[in-house]
């Protein structure tokens, strides 16, 4: 089970702009194929908020809403979380199992 506080980078923090406690949302997308004579695809999104806070040498993503994503997400030590930032408070999250 991993840690329910994620340590982040603190020139990640910068560059995105997230300079005092904020509210964040990580969104992920499923998209799957559907079956049937059309061929397509559908997609829909999940959403969880989270806490973030900066510090003097890191930010993290902290509390409840983190390890809710985890338990969600079925997130374990070894997996990577990739971030994709849309917005300062708004971040698509891929998950590479390990």
């Amino acid at each position: 089970m991993p840690a329910f506080m994620q340590s982040l980078a603190r020139t990640f923090c910068e560059s995105i702009g997230l300079v005092e406690e904020s509210s964040i949302t990580l969104m992920m997308i499923d998209t799957t194929s559907t079956q049937g004579d059309q061929g397509g695809s559908s997609s829909s999104s999940r959403s969880w908020e989270v806490t973030g806070r900066r510090y003097k040498d890191a930010c993290y993503l902290l509390g409840a809403g983190w390890r809710r994503f985890c338990e969600d997400n079925g997130v374990r030590s070894g997996d990577v979380c990739v971030f994709t930032v849309l917005d300062t408070t708004l971040w698509r999250v891929d998950i590479e199992r390990c």
